[in-house]
């Protein structure tokens, strides 16, 4: 991931709790929808660049599950 990125995923506002609904409802979709979602700026809350999407959310995706179990 570069380093943008990070930073976008980090200043993007969300946090473990946010995942954590995100997880229980629609995970990858879910995470794709916030990552494109537009902030107040009108830009993406972290990107809406197809190829950062399709590389970077599942790796995510995945870590988080490693962290958490399921119930």
């Amino acid at each position: 991931m570069k380093n943008a990125t990070a930073e976008n995923i980090a200043f993007s506002g969300l946090n473990f709790h946010h995942l954590k609904v995100i997880q229980k409802r629609q995970w990858e979709d879910g995470l794709r929808s916030v990552s494109t979602m537009q902030h107040s700026e009108g830009q993406p809350r972290v990107t809406n660049v197809k190829k950062i999407i399709e590389a970077v959310l599942p790796k995510l995706a995945d870590f988080y599950a490693k962290l958490t179990p399921t119930s």
